[in-house]
């Protein structure tokens, strides 16, 4: 299930801003820092909406007899212009966002340079149109911006909302894009209430629909892509170690299957290097010890990196490397093995696809890296003593069991290495996590495990499955 997120800002207008705005929301410039921090972030695309008003707007007190033209205050009823039997009932406003204006133009705090598209709304002046979608009219509607259309286009699968104001414009393009289809989220430190004290009605309003309210420091603001693949169900399940061997395995001590068919090419005389036979794509490969004796609980040696080195110096695609240190870091065989996924072209914030450990998303748990970036290819020993080291800055945070190396993942690729410290193998019934999950990429047995993630929240399941730090980027 890819997953293909957009930013949307709702008019982060001057004329919405204090000191001078017209119709200005209490700190409405306030949230600047939250949605350049968002700006920031690889979204797919990144929009910004504008109030757009003629003079003539009925949205307008001033365009009303008196005694009902009281900014605020005053409520009209608007009979859609295409159907008097529809109607809408609305506040009136000062004057604002008039086409042309300074108080219609984007606030300066904003980086507008990360802008994609910019969205103008509300240009009929027969109709209020506080979603960046379409006006509240339905049977037909009466103005309808592109908004919808160029998500779509860019096969955008959920949208995150910001700007002003929450219980208003914020509200109801957020409403609209849960309808259309997207999996909506509002981000709480990048909005504000024109009446403050309406800011849990409205969060309900927007729970019962489906739209989510999160944090700046939430994980779901990175990239988490699901994909369900029935062969896993179909995959070997850990198991104790007994002398009971069952039949054709690669060697006395191994509990995986012999398949000559599935054999590559032997590496070094230590390693085999084999296509993964329950894999997510076709790509997916497996880097097996010679010695079915070595034991997935066991540390990488240096053995191990060479193998993994040489496999990711010979693929012409960007691929990475990843390692379950042991069953409670995903591992679901006994028999020492790492294996080769080609990096997703079509998600934009995994870490898989950072080449720089100054670039690593904020993740919910610890981890220890480091960036090989003066190293065109890191030697054997370079590899091995990276290793050493950040596996023992895991130790002391997480314990195995005697004999084993401390449960942990980790992802190498041609420019740094990720040492990922496990404390829990899953987390109230969630699928079983192994490396490629912890950054992102979760594979799942059945379309319903899906809905049980977006329940327990993915940033909260691997927060339990690692080390939590809090809000700190490991």
């Amino acid at each position: 299930m890819a997953y293909k997120p957009a930013l949307v800002v709702v008019d982060f207008q001057d004329d919405f801003c204090p000191p001078t705005g017209s119709l200005a929301v209490t700190d409405g410039r306030a949230i600047a820092p939250t949605v350049n921090a968002l700006l920031s972030l690889p979204f797919i695309l990144k929009i910004a909406t504008k109030d757009w008003h003629p003079r003539d707007h009925i949205s307008f007190a001033s365009n009303h007899p008196p005694p009902n033209n009281t900014p605020f205050t005053s409520v009209i009823t608007i009979k859609n212009p295409l159907n008097p039997l529809e109607e809408q009932t609305t506040r009136l406003w000062p004057d604002h966002c008039i086409q042309d204006t300074k108080g219609a133009e984007l606030v300066p705090e904003m980086d507008q340079s990360k802008i994609d598209v910019v969205i103008k709304k509300g240009m009929d002046k027969r109709v209020e149109m506080y979603s960046a979608f379409a006006d509240p009219f339905l049977e037909p509607s009466v103005s309808k911006s592109r908004l919808e259309a160029i998500l779509k286009e860019k096969g955008i699968t959920h949208v995150f909302c910001v700007g002003l104001a929450m219980d208003y414009c914020v509200k109801a393009t957020a409403l609209d894009a849960a309808k259309a289809g997207f999996k909506t989220y509002v981000v709480s430190e990048g909005t504000k209430a024109v009446d403050a004290s309406a800011w849990s009605a409205v969060e309900a309003d927007l729970k019962r629909e489906g739209v989510q309210m999160i944090g700046l420091d939430s994980t779901e603001v990175d990239e988490f892509e699901f994909r369900v693949c029935p062969a896993f169900r179909e995959k070997p399940q850990p198991k104790e170690e007994t002398s009971e061997e069952p039949v054709k395995m690669m060697g006395e001590g191994s509990d995986l299957q012999d398949d000559p068919t599935i054999e590559i090419t032997r590496i070094n005389g230590t390693h085999i290097l084999l296509y993964n036979k329950f894999c997510i794509s076709k790509s997916q490969l497996m880097i097996v010890t010679a010695n079915s004796y070595h034991r997935q609980y066991d540390p990488l040696d240096g053995d191990d990196l060479e193998a993994a080195r040489i496999v990711l110096c010979s693929l012409t695609s960007p691929h990475f490397i990843f390692f379950n240190g042991g069953v409670t870091a995903g591992a679901s065989r006994k028999h020492k093995h790492l294996q080769v996924l080609r990096t997703p072209k079509d998600s934009t914030n995994l870490l898989v696809n950072k080449h720089t450990t100054k670039e690593f998303p904020k993740l919910p748990y610890k981890y220890f890296s480091v960036d090989f970036a003066d190293q065109a290819q890191p030697s054997k020993e370079l590899l091995l003593k990276t290793y050493q080291n950040l596996l023992g800055r895991c130790e002391g945070l997480v314990s195995g069991k005697q004999g084993e190396s401390v449960p942990h993942d980790v992802i190498l690729t041609k420019h740094w290495m990720v040492v990922i410290p496990r404390s829990k193998r899953n987390f109230e019934g969630s699928s079983d996590v192994n490396a490629a999950g912890m950054v992102g990429m979760i594979w799942l047995k059945h379309d319903e495990e899906v809905d049980k993630w977006k329940e327990l929240g993915p940033a909260r399941v691997l927060r339990q499955l690692g080390v939590s730090n809090g809000n700190e980027t490991g």
